[in-house]
């Protein structure tokens, strides 16, 4: 692109938009909009001192990446880049660490607006409710319980596998994981998971716990977005089915997630999520 042929042409990018930092995002190149945009919008726009910023998607995260290397090594000014976290915590070669590239908590946005401190407000809107009755709520904590106990093995082989140029999810069909219990609730689909980490590599399936230190950490931040999504997703449209009796298309309820999590950033709401992207974006007003 024009812009990013030179240091100054990305660094006077923003001015030719009216507006004063342009932000790189994953997308489709050359659109205007899109679910990531629509996303890191409401993050920036629910936060203090928040700048105009003219949102450019650019592709995938490697393209986000070499974006965001040539603006830490040139320098670049009113420019900086969100993207996903994928498993970039864990891959020292990956994880730029600089005041201007951002990146969600979790593995991707999804798992951000959709976290255990937040699927009561997205349901309740949804259901257009002042509130959530217990039974409804513990159904909804229940899914996300039984989620952590069961992914985890798998989060952390695809992980393994990634590092070996594989994966075990399959990233184009995120609900070949997901199925319905006795009692219609999201269950993750664990013989499907075995299956697929079976087809892996046969180092990868018996050496998933070489990595000890990602081991450790929340397999719920962690676990590839868009199969959490569809798993949260599922369990959301249940309850409030069951409650109300109301339908949600998948579109819908992602706008009202980004727009509840907005709204929890806007008026000073506290979880460990909402506190990050307060810490990341107060170091960028300070660097």
């Amino acid at each position: 692109m024009a812009f990013e042929r030179s240091p100054s042409g990305q660094s006077n990018r923003a001015i030719f938009f009216d507006a004063e930092f342009t932000c790189y995002v994953e997308g489709e190149p050359g659109e205007n909009c899109g679910i990531d945009i629509a996303f890191w919008s409401e993050v920036f726009g629910a936060l203090p001192g928040a700048p105009s910023i003219h949102f450019v998607s650019r592709g995938g995260k490697p393209i986000l990446e070499q974006l965001a290397n040539q603006l830490v090594e040139q320098d670049i000014s009113n420019t900086f880049v969100a993207m996903d976290r994928d498993y970039s915590d864990f891959r020292d070669d990956r994880f730029i660490d600089h005041p201007k590239v951002f990146y969600t908590y979790g593995y991707s946005w999804e798992n951000d607006v959709f976290e255990r401190g937040q699927i009561i407000r997205v349901a309740t809107k949804v259901a257009r409710a002042a509130d959530l009755p217990n039974e409804h709520r513990n159904d909804l904590y229940d899914d996300l319980d039984r989620l952590e106990t069961e992914v985890g093995r798998f989060v952390f082989a695809d992980f393994v596998a990634l590092l070996k140029g594989g994966s075990v999810f399959r990233r184009s069909k995120p609900g070949r994981y997901v199925e319905k219990n006795a009692l219609g609730r999201p269950a993750l689909a664990i013989w499907r998971c075995t299956d697929d980490l079976r087809e892996t590599r046969s180092e990868l399936a018996n050496n998933t716990m070489r990595n000890g230190n990602y081991h450790n950490h929340e397999p719920l931040r962690y676990f590839w977005g868009k199969g959490y999504e569809h798993y949260v997703r599922l369990g959301i449209s249940r309850t409030v089915k069951t409650y109300v009796n109301r339908t949600c298309s998948p579109d819908h309820l992602r706008d009202v997630a980004i727009g509840c999590f907005g709204h929890c950033l806007a008026t000073g709401q506290n979880s460990e999520v909402l506190d990050y992207y307060r810490e990341i974006w107060d170091r960028f007003l300070h660097a």
